[in-house]
């Protein structure tokens, strides 16, 4: 059993990753097998309040709902922001998707405001000169261009993600009316994809995942009942590995997927594509590439983009689908309709 000391360690720990209130504290205790009553606990957070730390103190205000919640603040004597401090605010400001940053350029700007006040001066104007934001950019190419709607539904999402709330999603576009809009959604995860802001949620019913373009959005309704990500977390992480992208899969198998590669070998290697990507150097120069995922369009699509300089030796149900592919292409622009 755990002595006040270790158990005081691991709260402060604890609070110093994230805010907490005493019911998620509860939780925690009973998921981390610490054994103490609930009035031990609430007695040990109110310690944590006058405790002397060495980078900064644990402060309580009044959350969601008017819950008291724990919080830990970094005192102000920390080190000043070095030159890799503020290159790194120009690349995340510099490389942020455009809809993005022209939705947010304010709060942008005003962390640089509240950054120049408290930093060294001299050195941010060195550094953090107006035409350097000009000078670091994400190209646009393909980027999903988003609307002020489109923007509020990503807030919208994010704050449910963050908060763990079960959700319901509804969509204005007919073809999509009726796939999942009526499931409760339990959202794990918000990705940016191939330009695309894309929604992972697990469906509370079957527990089934789902990637959803943000666009196809018309309205998100929260639910006050939360969820426990940590509970749900493992089988997702393996529901998304085992798709390439963020895809459907056609079936529920996974293969072993073997590509060999005759040309652009290190442009393939060099890359990520999935996190199971293993290769081979071959003697005759070729590589054998390796994946350990399922069959979805959007590996499909990206054998082909390699064209003649690549190869399939492995699963066969690919090399089929692969070609049925490609005969559909040939046979659409092939078509006597085309102007």
């Amino acid at each position: 059993m755990l002595d006040k000391l270790n158990i005081l360690t691991r709260i402060i720990e604890k609070i110093k990753r994230f805010p907490v209130t005493f019911e998620s504290m509860k939780e925690w205790i009973r998921y981390e097998n610490i054994e103490i009553s609930d009035r031990t606990l609430y007695r040990y957070l109110k310690d944590t309040e006058d405790l002397c730390l060495n980078d900064g103190h644990i402060t309580t205000f009044n959350g969601e709902y008017n819950k008291k919640t724990w919080k830990f603040e970094y005192d102000n004597s920390n080190n000043e922001l070095n030159e890799t401090d503020i290159y790194s605010l120009m690349f995340m400001s510099g490389l942020l998707p455009d809809a993005f940053f022209k939705s947010w350029k304010e709060s942008i700007e005003k962390i640089e405001r509240i950054i120049y006040k408290n930093q060294s001066k001299s050195k941010f104007e060195y550094h953090y000169q107006p035409y350097a934001k000009q000078q670091i950019l994400l190209s646009s190419f393909g980027e999903q261009k988003y609307s002020q709607q489109d923007l509020m539904i990503i807030n919208h999402a994010l704050w449910s993600v963050l908060h763990q709330r079960k959700i319901k999603l509804f969509s204005s576009e007919e073809h999509l009316a009726d796939i999942f809009w009526s499931e409760v959604m339990l959202p794990m995860q918000l990705i940016y994809h191939e330009g695309k802001c894309i929604l992972m949620c697990l469906s509370e019913f079957d527990l089934a995942l789902h990637a959803i373009d943000i666009s196809t959005i018309s309205e998100i309704e929260t639910s006050n009942c939360t969820f426990d990500f940590n509970k749900y977390e493992s089988l997702y992480v393996n529901k998304k590995n085992n798709r390439f992208g963020i895809e459907k899969n056609t079936d529920e198998k996974v293969y072993n997927i073997v590509l060999l590669f005759h040309d652009k070998i290190k442009e393939v290697y060099e890359r990520n594509w999935h996190h199971s990507q293993n290769y081979k150097m071959l003697p005759d120069g070729k590589a054998e590439f390796r994946l350990h995922c399922g069959i979805n369009n959007e590996l499909i699509q990206w054998i082909l983009k390699w064209e003649k300089n690549v190869e399939i030796i492995a699963p066969s149900l690919l090399l089929h689908k692969v070609r049925e592919y490609a005969s559909t292409l040939t046979c659409h622009y092939k078509a006597e309709t085309m102007i």
